[in-house]
């Protein structure tokens, strides 16, 4: 039996250990790399995830919808001046009647406003809203476009003009008109001497003015 020296067993043992070390770090190693690409891969991903969502969500921007828009909707814009048996001075919205996409100021100001089928082309002198305490009822017949018109073209049934209680009639016998209408829809009624239906109050005398705008 060969007997082996306590320094060379002591050696043997040694690199015995080292080659046990070197067979097992390559693995730990490989784990370790494998570890580290799949957390590496994860992060990658949880990356890509969080950077497309910001952007998700930019490539879907709200916007407030716009409220929408009647085309051809024509409305004038006018005020009311009185003196005499009453005082007034107020502003008011009125609208010419059915209209559509084609219709214009310009096209208001040269055919007048909507009228009933077989009728005669005509101005509906624009009023405050029917039901407030002011209303003017009167209209232009027939009516040739812009231009200058007098009472004689006027045409109102019943009271023209009624403010509150009391009424006043533009065609009244000392009553004067004259209606100026212009190309851009815009006009101007202006009167003198209109009576009261109650002979006893004094006669009324203002104007009537408004602009045009379209939608």
């Amino acid at each position: 039996m060969v007997k082996i020296p306590k320094s060379a067993a002591a050696m043997l043992m040694l690199m015995g250990l080292v080659a046990a070390c070197s067979s097992s770090h390559p693995a730990a190693s490989g784990t370790a790399s494998s570890t580290s690409a799949t957390g590496s891969a994860e992060a990658a991903s949880s990356g890509t995830a969080t950077a497309a969502a910001p952007g998700s969500a930019g490539g879907s921007t709200h916007k407030t919808p716009k409220k929408d828009i009647i085309a051809g909707l024509i409305s004038f814009n006018g005020k009311i001046s009185v003196s005499g048996g009453q005082d007034l001075n107020m502003p008011f919205t009125a609208f010419p009647g059915v209209t559509s996409p084609k219709d214009s100021c310009a096209r208001i100001a040269a055919v007048g406003t909507p009228a009933g089928k077989g009728r005669s082309q005509q101005f509906q002198i624009p009023s405050p809203p029917q039901g407030g305490n002011v209303t003017v009822t009167a209209e232009i017949l027939p009516y040739r476009g812009p231009g200058a018109y007098q009472k004689a073209s006027l045409v109102a049934a019943g009271p023209s003009v009624v403010i509150g209680n009391a009424s006043y009639n533009l065609l009244a016998a000392g009553a004067t008109v004259t209606v100026t209408f212009r190309a851009d829809g815009s006009g101007e009624l202006t009167f003198a001497g209109a009576a009261a239906a109650d002979s006893g109050q004094p006669a009324l005398s203002g104007t009537i003015q408004w602009t045009c705008s379209v939608q």
